[in-house]
């Protein structure tokens, strides 16, 4: 194939996937349904921990429910945050937070542990998680540390497992890009998880396996993306993902552009197209895609700006949608405000980022009540059109 031919080619793939983006959507003809829904809370009110917030999932594993996330002091990825799980047996009693990822002494002070996944595969419990290491630049003349001096870390990624739930490896440094989020099967049999434009996926051969390969969304188009949602007046941030029914891989996009936006993969997750804005709102919120067992897309986070809800984070709805472009039935989950207990830097949004899971007839919701406590949602996912 020439030059010529192959630019065509991938200008049609690029024009494929600006008028994909613009069918999905959240649009529904009727108010949300409020869905039955069993509530917990994982963890309690902790005034030592009381920057409680990143969700690194929900497992099933031998017998036991376990649910990862991040303690801090008070501030969003400072020093000293670490990485707890929590189990339980019957979805109602949980155990206290066991440390499994603990902050490390750096050069300059504390390191920081951003919990991403855990998940349940060759027969062992693993989580992955984002070991960050602050330059000098982030710390005042007296030594402690300064989100607003604007200074660098350097990131690196980690895992470790565990066969019995609870005595875990020794970590394993697996790359310096991050990890993955929305860790699932795809419909060739791989698992895959994303973590900002990069794909990370299972070996083709042994896709149960720890062998896993990384693709990219081309930091050109990348920068190409960015550059159109500024133009806009919004920026591109955290991602999700899902497969839609015809098999073409969507990275979602947050965005304060009071919408998502979305690349997608035509080839199993080997090469991604450009970002572009969809029509699908968001109240400046990280929306979580997943699946239910009949393979059927659905989205939960906050809807929309309309209400003057931006950075609320509030309702929790989920969306269904049948062809995985129009999610076009909406219910509300959960609709209740929390109390702040004590104050701390970049803590607020009522619901944030959620981590699902099915089981046994359930789709259970994981997230932080404004990044202060755990809490675990569990619906029917009978009652779910």
């Amino acid at each position: 194939m020439s030059n010529a031919n192959k630019t065509v080619e991938l200008d049609a793939l690029e024009w494929r996937a600006q008028c994909s983006s613009m069918n999905i959507t959240n649009h529904i003809s009727e108010p949300p349904k409020q869905l039955d829904v069993e509530i917990v809370n994982v963890t309690q009110y902790d005034p030592e921990w009381a920057f409680t917030h990143h969700t690194a999932g929900v497992a099933f594993f031998k017998g036991k429910l376990y649910a990862a996330y991040s303690r801090g002091y008070w501030g969003e990825d400072f020093p000293g945050q670490q990485m707890a799980i929590s189990s339980s047996e019957n979805f109602y009693k949980w155990s206290e937070p066991q440390v499994i990822a603990p902050a490390t002494q750096g050069e300059f002070g504390e390191t920081c542990i951003i919990p991403n996944r855990i998940g349940v595969i060759d027969g062992k419990l693993f989580a992955t998680y984002c070991l960050c290491e602050f330059d000098a630049n982030n710390f005042n003349e007296n030594g402690e540390f300064d989100p607003t001096l604007g200074g660098g870390r350097k990131d690196s990624l980690w895992r470790i497992y565990t066969e019995d739930g609870e005595h875990w490896s020794e970590p394993e440094r697996i790359s310096s890009i991050g990890s993955a989020v929305g860790l699932w099967r795809l419909q060739s049999g791989r698992w895959m998880g994303i973590y900002g434009c990069c794909a990370s996926r299972s070996d083709e051969e042994q896709p149960d396996g720890f062998k896993w390969d990384y693709t990219f969304v081309d930091s050109e188009k990348n920068k190409n993306s960015i550059a159109r949602c500024k133009a806009e007046g919004g920026n591109l941030t955290e991602t999700t993902w899902y497969q839609s029914p015809d098999g073409v891989l969507h990275i979602i996009r947050r965005s304060d552009a009071g919408y998502v936006w979305n690349s997608e993969s035509y080839d199993d997750g080997e090469s991604w197209t450009e970002f572009y804005p969809t029509r699908f709102t968001a109240d400046n919120s990280q929306f979580n895609f997943h699946h239910l067992p009949d393979g059927r897309p659905i989205a939960i986070g906050s809807p929309d700006c309309a209400d003057g809800y931006v950075w609320d984070l509030f309702p929790l709805n989920l969306y269904t949608t049948k062809d995985g472009y129009h999610f076009n039935k909406a219910y509300t989950l959960r609709n209740e405000h929390y109390i702040l207990h004590q104050q701390g830097y970049s803590k607020g949004g009522e619901y944030g980022y959620m981590a699902m899971c099915n089981h046994d007839g359930y789709l259970y919701i994981f997230h932080s009540r404004k990044k202060e406590i755990m809490e675990l949602v569990r619906v029917k996912i009978e009652d779910i059109e």
